[in-house]
């Protein structure tokens, strides 16, 4: 039997690392700061070819975001410049993203002041009162519908992007609003 012998099988073109960048850097929505384009309510959202393709572009754009090292559990459709009513959010850095069609908040229960931010007003901190609990009305990427409880920072995190989609900005609904400056990128998944 004859050993094929397989000589540098790694791309003339790119290094493994700068393959990753480009991969990554095609991934990236731009995040939209257009007080306009944010305060526009989007509308209920079909689920088709177009609707999952904005969802996969909201999952990819968050996951570029966690590698560049911008910390941000959740993005809505309206902030990469859709109309549709699609928000991503997930339960920890890095963690499983859900993706939610349509959704609507049914149903809530006690009252909290939550911190939050928003990739669309960097360098801001927004309190704001939310629903420690909510039970949330929405579609999956087949058209099913769904009911689930969230609480928490999650349930927070949740109510913050349906507000995005229905067109309310964080200062808008918050007690107080607070300038930050720079905050402190973490280190890149690249950079380590």
């Amino acid at each position: 039997m004859r050993k094929i012998k397989n000589k540098n099988r790694a791309t003339d073109f790119f290094s493994y690392n700068k393959l990753w960048q480009h991969i990554l850097k095609n991934m990236n929505k731009p995040i939209s700061t257009d007080v306009n384009l944010l305060k526009t309510p989007t509308f209920v959202s079909p689920i088709n070819e177009n609707s999952i393709r904005i969802a996969q572009d909201l999952a990819d754009t968050l996951m570029y975001n966690w590698v560049q090292g911008r910390v941000s559990c959740s993005l809505s459709a309206n902030q990469i410049g859709e109309r549709e009513s699609i928000i991503v959010v997930c339960e920890k850095i890095g963690g499983n993203i859900i993706t939610m069609f349509n959704p609507q908040i049914k149903e809530k229960r006690e009252e909290m002041d939550y911190w939050e931010d928003n990739m669309c007003r960097p360098q801001m901190l927004f309190k704001n009162q939310r629903a420690y609990e909510v039970l949330v009305g929405f579609q999956d990427a087949r058209g099913h519908s769904q009911r689930a409880w969230f609480s928490g920072k999650l349930a927070g995190i949740i109510q913050q992007e349906i507000d995005n989609l229905n067109g309310i900005l964080p200062e808008e609904r918050a007690l107080v609003c607070m300038e930050c400056g720079e905050r402190p990128k973490k280190q890149s998944m690249m950079q380590r």
